[in-house]
């Protein structure tokens, strides 16, 4: 348990906040972590449940996770629906400019109301990123998203992104 200056919370108060996490790994290269969040985000009571996992096999990484969030406010109650699966393949390349390409998909919804509201945008994003230094440190990357919105059929934002990004 918690308390202060939690989440989104600039202030201390006399709410408390409960967060939990697990992690398993009884399967070679296998993580599974389910979450639970339950408190306060300013005034309203909010309780999070979150399952995520990822796989890793022969340069190839599987992601997922799913993400339940209800809300009660003083005058709505609603429940928001999210998931995110991306599959990666890691190749390893000897050159001077570049030490791994990895292509990769991904597709990720936001339902942020299942229960009453009937509007889903969900996105399926391709890519390929060029590692400069280390993987997940320095990189270029190239993405296509396509987005596919439920109940909100005249957007179309589809969009083309290059991402240069470097640790220090």
């Amino acid at each position: 348990m918690f308390n202060g200056t939690g989440i989104n919370r600039p202030i201390r108060d006399e709410k408390k906040n409960f967060a939990l996490r697990g992690e398993l790994d009884f399967i070679k290269d296998l993580n599974i972590s389910p979450c639970l969040y339950t408190g306060y985000l300013n005034e309203d009571k909010v309780s999070l449940y979150n399952f995520g996992f990822d796989y890793q096999i022969n340069n190839f990484v599987f992601d997922g996770e799913f993400a339940l969030r209800k809300t009660k406010t003083d005058t709505l109650k609603y429940d928001t629906f999210s998931y995110l699966f991306y599959i990666l393949k890691i190749f390893p390349i000897d050159s001077k400019l570049f030490n791994f390409i990895v292509p990769g998909i991904r597709i990720d919804s936001y339902d942020r109301d299942y229960t009453s509201i009937d509007e889903v945008t969900t996105r399926i994003t391709t890519g390929v990123t060029f590692v400069i230094t280390k993987l997940y440190e320095s990189h270029i990357r190239i993405d296509y998203e396509n987005y596919f919105y439920k109940g909100l059929e005249n957007q179309k934002l589809d969009k083309i992104s290059v991402e240069f990004m470097a640790r220090f």
